[in-house]
């Protein structure tokens, strides 16, 4: 999942999803991160734009929640600019 603006930053979101019966763990945050910067030159972008102020938020989309290791990493503010969006999100409004 990419979000991609056309002015400004190149892009502002880029996330993952995983229809699994298994909650989303810390591992699925670190192999998104690893799959940005393994494609950071692809898509044009340089370490800034990865790691600054500007940095495009990181979403996970998990239709089993996520372990609570990894909700207390975003709560705590460790993970930076992640959102996490489990099944019964998606459907609140």
């Amino acid at each position: 999942v990419t979000g991609v603006q056309t002015c400004a930053l190149p892009i502002s979101l880029v996330g993952s999803c995983k229809w699994t019966n298994a909650p989303m763990d810390v591992s699925e945050y670190a192999t998104l991160l690893s799959d940005v910067k393994a494609v950071s030159a692809e898509l044009q972008l340089d370490k800034e734009a990865l790691e600054g102020e500007e940095r495009p938020y990181f979403a996970l989309f998990s239709r089993s929640g996520f372990t609570q290791r990894l909700e207390e990493m975003v709560a705590n503010g460790e993970a930076g600019r992640l959102l996490l969006f489990s099944l019964s999100a998606l459907f609140t409004v």
